[in-house]
């Protein structure tokens, strides 16, 4: 069935383009082709009626080659009334009146010959083929006359309620194709059993057939020829129809006496035209005609072009768009409203708006337009107005000039009052200022011996603090790293002498004296550690630093790689953002690193999934970086002695360590005058900032 309907649109595409290409060829060949071909189609209708048939719906039978040509006959009708006259489609008529009853006698003719008995019927052709045929060429040629005849009144009927082209053309056609229908299969089926189904699908072929002509004529009348577009969406009176269709010469007589009387009617006409176009054209000012329900122009003059460098074209392009394209936006919503003072406005008010339109050029012109009514539906709405827009932009910017100019002088004024009046009060005030400039020369002598004097004091005083105070340090490091390196050989000979007696007298100890020797030794090396960190602590007051360019993610790349196992580093959850580079010392900030990674690896140890997270952000040319952890985290509460030497705030059962890690780490970031903070919460990890100066 699906190649049946290709079938059957190629052959109906197939006969409207031959149609449509004799039509358009009339200017050389006539219209004599189109008139022989649409002779020949009701023969081969008939033919193909009664021959050809396919199911179009179960129990539904149609002939595809009869509906289209069919259809295709009142098509070209319509096509050579429209475009052409009643005159012509009249000699398409009869035309095909007279081609067809001849085709109806030839018929009947070859039936009686057939039944002669000297007649040879070599193809075994019965006699009830050309009776039959004969009855079915008679009917249709009937049915196709009034059909015909009918259409073009039909249309101008339906033309007076309707206006849509496409829409006109096709019901028109569907209404002669539906009594065609019942005309012609009444005479031709009436009495066979399938008389029901032969009309309903016959009407459903010819109806969609009907759509497909009407859209294809309206798709030529559109855009094949254009100019004549207006025709079909025109009436004609249904007297002169008749009289074009059946008294030919009354007709023409009449429309002699009318060509002539539209002769100098057109004549009369075409010079106003030219006199007003003369104006128009030549007019400084833009002149148009806008329709009110389309929101478009339909007419504009070439003052479009010269004022705002628009043709006509580029302004019928921009269709209802017009406003929105060109007028300025904040003149947009008063030139809206204006519109509906034009829809209420009488044919004699003249009404008048300013406004600003864009040039093509991107620059404003100012514009004033005066508008009045031009046409109106038949309800009495506004369907057209006319307005003329001048250029004001020059007086505009006189205007402007002139109010600017003028608000200048009343503040120059107001200025030149204020000013004689601060004058004044500045004259009394430099009188009373120079008295009290006197005094305070004075006063500000004196204080400033005073001053003096006082700075020398101050400064003899934190000159000699400062001594006092370096001194303190100097002798304070002294002892600490004195008193640190004395302690270490009797802890070391401690812990040698502990070592000895577990390692070689343990058999002759008891457990208690064991457990005791292990104690012994555990804290003896811890207090050898706690020595090392003070000795660190101590000579980091006197080290001298070397500064250099650093690479901070490389470095805590490399001390994380170094201080984190295999088997922590599989575990923990390491993310390593881009770091800026710094500038200091690279074996310090290495402690720094190593320092704060440790702690976080160690205070994260106990969670399931420890991350550790290194940041930086740059804030005022000072390099920020962060350290954070979800471990243990710390009680703000004691935030004051987190950065303590040998200040811990978790025992050493949860966490080792010794309490002097953070205050190296601060010491560092001091010395690199910099300055070190922390954020925690217990249970939920801590965050250790410091800031380094950025370094060009």
């Amino acid at each position: 069935m699906t190649n049946q309907f290709i079938m059957f649109g190629a052959q109906a595409m197939l006969i409207a383009v031959l149609i449509l290409i004799l039509f358009k060829l009339r200017k050389y060949l006539g219209l004599s082709p189109l008139y022989v071909t649409l002779g020949v189609f009701q023969p081969i209708q008939v033919l193909l009626a009664s021959s050809i048939y396919i199911e179009i719906f179960p129990g539904l039978m149609i002939s595809p080659g009869s509906v289209i040509m069919f259809t295709a006959s009142l098509y070209a009708i319509l096509l050579v009334y429209i475009r052409e006259d009643a005159i012509e489609a009249r000699k398409v008529i009869y035309g095909i009146l007279v081609a067809n009853l001849t085709m109806t006698l030839l018929l009947y003719i070859f039936g009686i010959q057939l039944g002669f008995a000297s007649t040879l019927n070599f193809l075994n052709l019965p006699l009830g083929i050309f009776n039959q045929g004969a009855r079915v060429m008679l009917t249709g040629t009937f049915a196709l006359f009034a059909d015909v005849i009918l259409i073009i009144f039909v249309f101008e009927w339906i033309g007076r309620i309707i206006k849509i082209p496409l829409l006109r053309i096709y019901i028109s056609m569907s209404i002669i194709l539906i009594i065609d229908t019942l005309i012609f299969a009444t005479g031709a089926f009436l009495g066979q059993p399938n008389y029901t189904s032969i009309i309903f699908a016959g009407i459903i072929g010819k109806v969609c057939m009907a759509a497909f002509y009407a859209f294809a004529l309206t798709i030529y009348l559109r855009f094949w020829e254009p100019e004549e577009q207006g025709k079909i969406e025109t009436t004609k009176p249904l007297r002169d129809i008749f009289y074009a269709l059946t008294y030919r010469e009354k007709y023409e007589l009449e429309k002699q006496k009318l060509i002539a009387t539209q002769d100098l009617s057109e004549k009369s006409l075409k010079e106003k035209e030219q006199f007003i176009t003369a104006i128009t054209e030549t007019s400084p000012a833009i002149i148009y005609v806008s329709d009110m329900e389309q929101n478009r122009n339909v007419y504009v003059n070439t003052g479009m072009q010269r004022l705002l460098g628009y043709s006509s074209k580029d302004v019928t392009k921009m269709g209802d768009n017009l406003f929105q394209l060109l007028i300025h936006p904040d003149d947009l919503q008063n030139v809206i409203d204006f519109q509906a003072v034009v829809q209420s406005a009488t044919d004699e008010d003249i009404l008048g708006i300013e406004y600003r339109m864009k040039h093509q050029n991107g620059g404003w012109i100012n514009l004033y337009s005066d508008e009045r009514v031009f046409l109106r539906n038949s309800d009495g709405t506004v369907k057209q107005k006319i307005g003329v827009a001048l250029n004001i932009t020059e007086r505009k910017q006189a205007e402007e000039e002139k109010e600017k100019r003028a608000a200048e002088l009343i503040i120059a004024n107001k200025e030149l009052i204020f000013q004689n009046e601060e004058k004044e009060k500045r004259a009394a005030e430099l009188i009373n200022a120079n008295k009290a400039i006197l005094r305070e020369i004075t006063e500000r002598k004196n204080a400033e011996l005073e001053l003096k004097k006082y700075q020398e004091h101050l400064e003899e005083l934190v000159k000699s603090r400062t001594q006092d105070l370096e001194s303190s340090n100097k002798e304070l490091e002294a002892f600490a790293y004195s008193v640190s390196h004395d302690l270490r050989a009797p802890l070391r000979a401690i812990d040698g002498f502990t070592r000895i007696l577990l390692e070689d007298y343990v058999e002759k100890m008891d457990a208690e004296a064991n457990r005791l020797g292990s104690i012994i030794q555990k804290n003896s090396q811890k207090m050898g550690k706690l020595i090392d960190d003070l000795l660190a602590f101590s000579r980091l007051g006197r080290a001298t630093m070397h500064f250099s360019e650093i690479n901070m993610k490389s470095l805590v790349n490399d001390v994380y790689l170094d201080i984190a196992s295999p088997e922590e580093r599989k575990k923990i959850n390491f993310e390593l953002a881009d770091l800026p580079k710094a500038y200091g010392d690279p074996n310090m900030l290495r402690q720094v690193w190593t320092n704060l990674l440790s702690n976080a690896i160690k205070f994260s140890a106990k969670q399931k999934k420890p991350v550790i997270s290194v940041t930086c952000q740059i804030e005022n040319n000072t390099s920020n970086y962060c350290i954070r952890d979800n471990g243990a985290g710390y009680n703000m509460q004691y935030q004051d002695k987190l950065f303590g030497v040998f200040q811990r705030l978790h025992s050493e059962k949860e966490f080792a360590g010794n309490g002097v890690g953070l205050a190296l780490v601060r010491r560092i970031i001091q010395r690199h005058d910099g300055r070190i903070w922390a954020e925690g919460e217990i249970d939920k990890g801590a965050a250790f900032y410091f800031s380094l100066p950025k370094e060009s």
